[in-house]
């Protein structure tokens, strides 16, 4: 009998690793890409230019929890001003433009090497088929650093995550008003976990419980 609950609740795990449960996985990147170009991140105490990129979620209808944003960043030698103080955030979407700060992710505040750079997230939840911004700036000091953007707007997703081709640049600590763009998108990748939906849960700890209230009935009959 020991065997066979242990059956049913393997069963219920898997059947919970199916759904997505804390599965990680890479959802949009174009890492892979030539770098064609950059754009500056600098200031504020220089000629400051923060700098953003637009992404939508999939559809998935729980919604995802952000793992963690890489980007890749170039050395430019005699116009890199690396001082630190550079910051990763996701914003919020505000009709064309970046709107209000969602998350200040957790990384190198001095890029300064060309080289892709991770920044995670923590407890950031991010609702389905909804467009949000990556933003780059410098919060003090002078610093210029350079963010570079690929070749095409071919990437990779996984989803329905999409890349929009639109970049946005603020000349005013990162808040409005934004200069909206578009063209070949900033080299970044998205990590994030699909969260399954309440009825998904219910729908499985239903099946777990059927499982082992048939094996007790199975067991008071014998």
């Amino acid at each position: 009998m020991k065997s066979q609950y242990s059956a049913v609740l393997s069963a219920v795990l898997g059947l919970f690793a199916a759904a997505g449960t804390g599965r990680a996985a890479v959802v949009l990147s174009n890492l892979g890409q030539t770098s064609n170009d950059y754009d500056l991140v600098s200031g504020p105490e220089s000629a400051e230019v923060s700098h953003a990129v637009q992404f939508t979620t999939g559809p998935n209808l729980g919604g995802y929890v952000l793992e963690n944003v890489r980007i890749s960043i170039r050395n430019v030698p005699g116009t890199t001003v690396a001082n630190g103080n550079f910051t990763l955030s996701i914003y919020n979407h505000d009709g064309t433009a970046p709107g209000t700060v969602r998350a200040v992710l957790s990384g190198t505040s001095n890029p300064s090497d060309t080289g892709v750079y991770r920044y995670d997230a923590s407890g950031v939840s991010l609702n389905p088929s909804t467009s949000y911004w990556v933003v780059a700036r410098v919060t003090a000091g002078i610093s210029t650093y350079h963010w570079n953007f690929a070749s095409s707007g071919t990437f990779a997703s996984d989803g329905g995550w999409a890349l929009n081709g639109n970049y946005a640049q603020s000349y005013s600590a990162g808040v409005a008003p934004w200069t909206v763009s578009s063209g070949d998108p900033n080299l970044l990748s998205i990590e994030a976990t699909a969260v399954p939906e309440p009825a998904e849960y219910a729908l499985l700890s239903g099946l777990g419980l059927a499982g082992v209230v048939f094996l007790r009935r199975r067991r008071a009959a014998r």
